[in-house]
């Protein structure tokens, strides 16, 4: 006869696939993802901690490049409540995940991992390479080390700097190149009125190529307050990184 701890194991994972089948069920009866394309997100940490503009961002200080905030299924949040996420879930490629996905707020960083992958990453599980939240996570590490942004930025002679601001059009073209003619580039207004650079994000396809079914009908839905798109008619700074004094990092 099973034992107790035996039984209660199978009836959660009986549960737990029951549910993922709920939400992914067409009425063909077939697993199907929700969303068509995702949002690739990375922050430039200086501009990010400009945005919060409060003393709970810090940037680790190995920390000197662009960073992952996430990895975003469009127009789906919390897809299911039964999918958890387990700190030894990550433990192989926590390392990595501390470089490039590094948490810029004063809170654990496998809290933040956790919300990423509950908010967004249970969504993406209906794609087969990203179907566990070991997998979820490479994939987003993956790309970022095929979308290398800094490489984009030095190579078109864009560094950061508190005095010399950017056009829109040099920073879309510097970015080109590597990441496609689809992307959003976001700013904050700062307290001196200044357009900062801080996060890019770019579409990405469910078998993760770059961009989205119909140019036109593919936007940023989602614009986070105090976040918006960078102006086309004004200069855009590229603030340097201040480890010391992250919220003020040129004052």
């Amino acid at each position: 006869m099973p034992s107790s701890s035996h039984l209660s194991t199978i009836l959660l994972i009986t549960w737990g696939s029951a549910c993922v089948e709920l939400h992914w069920r067409t009425p063909e009866e077939r697993p199907v993802c929700d969303w068509d394309y995702m949002i690739f997100a990375v922050v430039w940490p200086a501009g990010f901690c400009v945005a919060r503009n409060n003393s709970d961002c810090r940037v680790p200080q190995h920390v000197q490049y662009w960073t992952i905030h996430g990895l975003w299924p469009q127009g789906v949040m919390y897809c299911c409540k039964c999918w958890p996420i387990f700190h030894s879930d990550l433990q192989g490629i926590e390392d990595q995940l501390n470089q490039f996905w590094p948490n810029l707020k004063k809170q654990s960083s496998f809290n933040f991992w956790k919300e990423e992958w509950i908010k967004h990453g249970v969504c993406a599980g209906c794609v087969e390479g990203m179907n566990s939240p070991v997998r979820f996570f490479q994939v987003t590490l993956k790309l970022r080390t095929q979308l290398d942004i800094d490489r984009a930025m030095a190579d078109a002679g864009i560094k950061p700097s508190c005095n010399q601001p950017y056009q829109h059009i040099e920073l879309s073209a510097a970015l080109v190149p590597m990441v496609g003619d689809v992307f959003w580039i976001q700013c904050v207004t700062d307290d001196k009125g200044r357009e900062v650079l801080v996060q890019l994000k770019i579409p990405v396809f469910q078998n993760l190529t770059l961009g989205c079914y119909n140019a036109l009908s593919c936007h940023d839905n989602e614009n986070q307050y105090p976040l918006h798109p960078c102006p086309t008619d004004s200069t855009i700074f590229y603030f340097p990184i201040n480890h010391t004094n992250p919220a003020q990092p040129c004052d």
